[in-house]
């Protein structure tokens, strides 16, 4: 059973900052920054996107905003994206790229046809990072690595000056900053090529919190009317999610349409093959029509007798559709209970966890989380954190091993074999961070505060202000002063970020 505080205002004593009786995770100093060695340098910026930083991130966020939303019953996971100039194919990539708008990965994998040179098979772009006129990109240079390893190559001339991998990249740096990518190019059109290269895949990104991207554009050159047909008929073989079938009409449109001068039914069917089949793994059950058009209709400089078409594809695991806002399930609880149980126990016993990776969507979320445990109502441990890059399901299982091993508080009188069984689990789980521009607009008891300027921060829980009978301005202000370490009236500063939170706390109850 469990024991639901979810329309509570987060009223949990042990979790009373004022009297120390919950540790946030310690944050590591900060990192220097990574010095980026090989650089690969943008080919396409000014020719195929704005050069200009300042217009380049307008143009992207006025394309997001801009695009056709659609309703995905699931969870994204990958997308087909267009990879022309933005003039022509942006409103298409933004439909593509708007589907998972708001959401974090720690990785972006992106499938990409070559144009500049012949592959046997494959290549990974192995640089240490990519340049745009936004800043770099960098590679996840472990995943590189051991794809190579696997056998996939890095073809240093097949990506200097590939557009492909690029035309993605400043969408990819407005909505994810700072997530790595892995690009891949597929140069083979072999069907024994694509499974080995899924599955080499599928064994580097296993376990990660992944997007992959499909680029590629569609039907080349015929006029507007057949690529029309030409395209339609790609797209709809895509959605249907059999491989075979892309192949049939990409071979059938090739061959009925060679007199209308169409040279190829989409540039990066290999890739969107390789993808088709690593998604398969992934748990993909369903795939959506977001957009589509053809270069004939772009304004003023479109040509109708000689086209490109472009399409836009979310591939998607069904079920419950995963929003960080969204309250957690029953089961979802439950499951999380049962991790944080587990972890707790493996973490006494020395042992290593025994639950894998729940398939449950909405435990992919990354959100904040405290993990308490208490004995006869006597607190044992309580270690969490207000922000987080990973599942919710990791954070939840490693917070609970901390909570167990690592509190300073316990030091010396830690949980016993014994006592496992008597212990009770609590998690309490936070809502996304909300920046706010208007910190007196914040409810007291209601919301949780988190400044933070430069590397200081500092958090007060949402009670913290109820029961100290805080006014907003004193609730701030001893947060910058008490807990950043910073003046007092340093919220009012411009400099300053303040962010807002709730939570949702949850327990086991005896059976």
């Amino acid at each position: 059973m469990i024991r639901s505080f979810h329309n509570l205002p987060f009223l949990v004593a042990f979790l009373l900052i004022s009297s120390a009786a919950c540790e946030d995770a310690p944050s590591p100093p900060p990192s220097p920054r990574p010095v980026y060695r090989d650089v690969r340098k943008p080919a396409v910026a000014r020719a195929f996107y704005p050069d200009s930083p300042a217009e380049l991130e307008a143009r992207v966020r006025k394309l997001l905003d801009s695009a056709s939303g659609a309703e995905i019953h699931g969870t994204v996971l990958g997308l087909l994206s267009p990879h022309a100039g933005y003039v022509f194919s942006g409103p298409v990539a933004a439909a593509s790229f708007r589907q998972v708008r708001g959401r974090r990965f720690d990785l972006v994998l992106i499938l990409a046809p070559p144009h500049h040179a012949g592959l046997s098979t494959a290549s990974v772009g192995a640089f240490d990072a990519y340049q745009t006129p936004l800043g770099l990109v960098p590679v996840d240079s472990a995943a590189a690595a051991l794809l190579v390893k696997k056998g996939v190559p890095f073809v240093r001339t097949a990506h200097l000056a590939e557009h492909a991998i690029e035309v993605q990249l400043p969408f990819i740096q407005v909505l994810f900053p700072g997530t790595p990518v892995l690009p891949v190019l597929v140069g083979s059109d072999d069907p024994a090529v694509h499974r080995s290269l899924a599955e080499a895949l599928f064994s580097v990104i296993k376990g990660r919190n992944c997007l992959v991207v499909v680029s590629s554009d569609l039907s080349h050159y015929p006029d507007s009317v057949t690529a029309d047909a030409a395209d339609r008929a790609f797209l709809a073989a895509v959605v249907s999610l059999k491989p075979d079938a892309v192949r049939s009409v990409v071979a059938d449109s090739e061959k009925r349409y060679r007199k209308n001068n169409l040279v190829t039914a989409a540039c990066g069917s290999d890739a969107l093959l390789t993808a088709m089949l690593l998604l398969e793994k992934m748990g993909v059950d369903g795939a959506a029509l977001l957009a589509y058009a053809n270069s004939g209709s772009t304004p003023v400089v479109g040509d109708k007798l000689r086209t490109v078409g472009y399409g836009s594809v979310a591939f998607y695991r069904k079920g419950r559709n995963v929003n960080q806002d969204s309250p957690l399930s029953d089961r979802a609880r439950a499951e999380l209970l049962r991790i944080a149980r587990d972890s707790m126990e493996a973490a006494v016993l020395r042992r290593k966890p025994s639950l894998p990776p729940p398939d449950l969507d909405e435990l992919s979320v990354q959100r904040g989380v405290f993990v308490t445990l208490k004995t006869r109502g006597r607190l044992r441990g309580c270690i969490g954190t207000f922000t987080s890059d990973r599942p919710l399901w990791q954070e939840v299982r490693d917070k609970a091993r901390s909570s167990t091993l690592e509190d300073p508080r316990f030091v010396g009188d830690r949980i016993s074999a014994r006592e496992t069984k008597d212990v009770h689990i609590e998690i309490s789980v936070l809502s996304p961070l909300r920046k706010t521009d208007d910190p007196l607009s914040i409810e007291l008891g209601t919301h949780g505060i988190y400044i933070r300027r430069g590397y200081r921060t500092g958090v007060f829980l949402p009670q913290v202000a109820v029961e100290e009978g805080w006014s907003k301005e004193e609730f701030l202000s001893y947060c910058a002063s008490h807990k950043a370490g910073l003046p007092p009236d340093a919220w009012k500063d411009p400099d300053t970020e303040v962010f807002t939170f709730t939570a949702e706390v949850f327990g086991e109850t005896a059976e």
